[in-house]
């Protein structure tokens, strides 16, 4: 599946490895994205952020899907 703006995703932070909740705000051409996150009573904003199957720090990936 092909990220497209507004769509909700999870990011790996860097530092603490915990999962954050993210949206896509921009599909670069190379494949990246630009992410707006929302940590613990904080937004922050990830410029070229890449594609991870599995969560993996600095990545996003897509949230799991219940059975």
């Amino acid at each position: 599946m092909k990220p497209t703006i507004g769509r909700i995703v999870h990011f790996t932070g860097t530092t603490d490895k915990e999962t954050y909740p993210g949206i896509v705000v921009e599909v670069l051409d190379n494949g990246l994205v630009n992410l707006a996150t929302f940590g613990k009573g904080s937004l922050y904003f990830n410029q070229g952020v890449p594609f991870s199957l599995h969560p993996q720090s600095g990545h996003w990936s897509w949230p799991p899907r219940e059975s």
